[in-house]
């Protein structure tokens, strides 16, 4: 996807064009929607699910790229959200299925709080309404099945993976901390969103964050 970056970044608007063409980027900054799997030997952690089909047709590859790695779906034990917005949580269903059956899909307390909130929507302005349609529609039908459990804040949850919050973006907004012996990946979600500008200047925030403090 492409991402209009002079337009949502909040910072000084010439230190953003300067760090941006540095880098020989212009103003729309190619962006992508990742999600991780992870293998500690006892458990299969997916980390975010991407768009799905929410976001159109250059998304929702997931479920393809699993397969091509030789994956199935329902081989997913356990289920890790950095947040719950729709580019992070659309590709937990298709349609009325859930993609993952077998899955306990966890993040932060405040999150769901948040999004899956009926006075949050109300209070929302109109343009962001879908966002707590679309977390509500994705997040729901695992809570009824019993696969749903949040945690607060940093949180072991399984061996080699533990929570780290990382608040603001979202209010339950999590970076997932992997380990395996001396080695150590973080995968921080939407912490940053330009590395060009963002790298240089972690000053520098995005039109989507909750609390850019």
């Amino acid at each position: 996807n492409m991402l209009p970056a002079t337009k949502l970044l909040r910072g000084d608007p010439a230190r953003i064009e300067d760090a941006l063409k540095r880098d020989y980027l212009g103003d729309v900054v190619e962006t992508s929607h990742n999600s991780f799997l992870v293998n500690t030997g006892a458990k299969l952690v997916l980390i975010d699910a991407g768009a799905g089909s929410l976001l159109g047709a250059t998304t929702g590859q997931l479920v393809g790229n699993l397969r091509a790695s030789g994956y199935r779906p329902e081989q997913v034990d356990e289920l890790y959200l950095t947040h719950l917005h729709t580019d992070h949580v659309g590709g937990l269903m298709a349609g009325n299925d859930r993609v993952f059956p077998n899955a306990i899909v966890r993040v932060d307390k405040r999150d769901t709080d948040f999004w899956l909130s009926e006075a949050s929507l109300r209070a929302a302005p109109a343009e962001a309404r879908r966002f707590f349609e679309a977390a509500v529609a994705s997040i729901t039908p695992y809570m009824r099945a019993g696969k749903l459990a949040v945690f607060e804040g940093d949180t072991d949850l399984v061996p080699g993976v533990r929570a780290q919050a990382a608040y603001g973006h979202t209010p339950g907004h999590t970076m997932y901390v992997v380990e395996s012996g001396c080695e150590k990946v973080v995968l921080w979600g939407d912490v940053v969103h330009v590395a060009a500008v963002q790298f240089k200047d972690p000053s520098v925030t995005i039109g989507y964050d909750g609390d850019a403090s």
